[in-house]
Formats: C-alpha cells, structure tokens, sequence
C-alpha cells in the first residue's frame, strides 16, 4: 500500500511531527488565545491544527470550511452543519442549538434509493441585518454552551468572506462576538494576501486582535528521514540526486504528491534513480493533464508565453529588454499579464516572491514544448 499521502488532512502516523509549532499552537489553546495561522497552500496548516486539536481529547474541535461558501447564509449553513458532528458526543445539543438558532433550521435528506436519511442545516434568506443578527445568535449560543476547557474551534479558508457581498458588516460581528470567548479560535486559508487583509491592516476590525503563526516548509533534516522511513519500509532506496529533486518542491503536500508517484513507479528492492524521477513526473502530468489543459485554454496567447518564461527563468527580470523581445511584448503588456495570471491563480505573489501556484505546472511547461 502506497504510504504517501497527500491532498488531505492528516493525522497521526501520517503528520510529520512539527514540535515547534505544535507546542507553540497548543499553547494557544491551553491559554485561550486566538491564532491565525499563514502558509501556502498545502504546506499542512489543517494538518497542523488538527494534531494539535488533538492534544485535547476531551475537547471538542469544531472545524468549518469556509472554502465554498459565498455568503453569510452560507457562513451560517456550514456552522450549523459542524454543529450536527456533535450531536453524538454532547447530549442535548442538537436540541438546544434549534431552540437557540431560530433562523437555522434542520432538513432532513435521503439518499437516491430513499433508505439512508441525514440530517443538516439550512437558512432561511432574510435581510442582511436579520442574516448578521442571527450571527450574534449563533455565536452567543458557542459562548454559552462551552467553557474553556471544553472546545475548539478552526475557521478554515477564513479569507473566504471577504468575498461576501457583506464582508466588512461579517467580519465586524464575528470579531465583536469571539473576543468575549474563553476557549481559543483558529483562523487558516491558503490566500496569504487575504488573511493579512483581514488581520493586519489597521482598517480591519481584527486588526492587532489575533496571534500570527508562521507556517513554513517543514526542514529537510526533518522531512527527508520521515518520508525516507516508508521508502525503506517497502523496500526502497532513494538516489541522493533524486532527494535533491524532491525538496526543490518545498511545499509538503507537493512533496508527498511526488513521493507517492515514485512509489507507484518502483518496486521492493529496487532504488528510486533519475530515470523513476522522469516516469514519476509523467504520471502527475497524465493525472492533472485535463487541468492544465483547461487552465491553459483560458490564457491569452501572451498570457502563456509571459508564463512560460516564469516557469524557466523566473521573474526577476521579466520586464527586461530580452524579455520583452522574447514575448513580443512591452513592459506594461507584461505586467497586465502578470496581473491576469495573478487573479486566475496561476501564480501567486507573496512580498517580493512569485510562486506558481501548482508546481507540477511549472515543471509540465519546462518539460513540455507547450
């Protein structure tokens, strides 16, 4: 069985232990402190809050993907459907949260053949100010039903409000109502530009109100004997050169996606080499070629060639002469692509770096004459 997993939260055996900050973050919790936590995408922030979580078993861990949500009855939706994890582990609450959120009201659902019923939330549309009344509601029911010592709670894709039609009222209320709480709330996304929008520009009603922890690429020294364990496990080796190829990637989850790849293209008793390296990179573009293609058929012509000189040579010098000549394109051209590439995704800039969002793109554009 392929050890390597990726593109999911892990846990356990599966999380490559971070000390440091699984100490700093559970000290957090102990204290009541609220977090947020900044990283990019799949470097194992929910992979992190999760192990930490779980250094408190008799805590609930209340946890809310906000990633699809488009608007505060949304927002209210997925807390309400959070609250039905518990309903086997805190008797009564199912109860209480229906008497106490008048406006969230349980559905219940059946499967296609009608044999296997759920139950969830939904919302009733009302008027925003009735939507960020029932907010108060639903976080006033949290502050009365748990103590300090008995809940955790982690907003996931928390930059995902500010593209609600009422983000700055939302914010403001949520703000308003956590800071009263004594147990601790953790805020994670994979928009590093949005999460600092949200808690460290003076305007933003979290401004100076909320922890920032760094999350960055887990070490080498610490990574490489962590992965290198379950090649060893199945009876592999991996070439010096190909380790070096690995951590190029950086990202965790970028890593393992790799590292499972190489697996699958090698056997027990045989040693992962350059040539496993190239098959291994073929099998990841195989398995995300239909993304590529649709990402890239959305670019214009110049959009791609100002991409594919990232992917090659970087963008220290993109709006150089040579580059301009290479593109067939000027400064400002290139820089309203870069802009394009910006907002669809493709690249992502945080300070002064300028990162593909999907590594495995970057290098299909190097290897491939696209």
């Amino acid at each position: 069985m392929n050890p390597f997993v990726y593109g999911k939260v892990v846990y356990k055996k599966d999380f490559c232990r971070r000390d440091q900050l699984l100490a700093e973050l559970k000290g957090c919790i102990e204290s009541g402190q609220n977090t947020v936590l900044f990283g990019r995408r799949r470097v194992g922030k929910s992979s992190l809050v999760l192990n930490a979580a779980g250094q408190f078993p008799k805590r609930l861990f209340f946890r809310v993907d906000l990633f699809f949500t488009k608007d505060t009855s949304m927002f209210l939706e997925y807390c309400g459907n959070a609250l039905m994890a518990f309903q086997s582990q805190r008797q009564g609450l199912l109860e209480k949260s229906v008497n106490a959120l008048k406006r969230i009201r349980p559905r219940v659902e059946f499967s296609q053949d009608g044999s296997t019923p759920s139950l969830s939330f939904s919302v009733e549309r009302q008027s925003n100010s009735v939507l960020l009344n029932t907010i108060d509601d639903f976080f006033g029911f949290l502050g009365e039903e748990f103590d300090k010592d008995q809940l955790v709670v982690c907003f996931d894709e928390f930059q995902s409000i500010l593209a609600y039609p009422e983000a700055d009222a939302l914010l403001a209320k949520i703000r308003a109502n956590v800071q009263y709480h004594p147990f601790s709330y953790i805020f994670t996304g994979s928009d590093r530009s949005g999460l600092k929008t949200i808690f460290t520009e003076p305007k933003s009603p979290f401004y100076k109100s909320i922890r920032p922890i760094a999350v960055g690429p887990i070490p080498r020294e610490d990574f490489q004997p962590f992965l290198q364990k379950r090649f060893v496990a199945g009876g592999r080796t991996v070439a010096e050169n190909v380790w070096d190829s690995i951590f190029r990637l950086e990202v965790p989850g970028d890593i393992q996606q790799l590292c499972a790849a190489l697996w699958e293209n090698s056997d027990s008793g045989s040693q992962i080499n350059r040539r496993t390296l190239e098959k291994s990179y073929d099998r990841i573009f195989s398995q995300e070629m239909e993304g590529f293609r649709s990402l890239l058929r959305e670019l214009t012509s110049l959009q791609l060639r100002v991409l594919k000189v990232i992917a090659k040579q970087g963008a220290e010098n993109l709006y150089s002469l040579d580059t301009q000549q290479t593109v067939g394109a000027s400064a400002s051209s290139i820089r309203r692509s870069l802009s394009a590439l910006q907002k669809k995704w493709v690249v992502v800039r945080d300070g002064n770096e300028l990162y593909f969002n999907n590594p495995f793109l970057k290098q299909f554009l190097i290897e491939r004459n696209i």
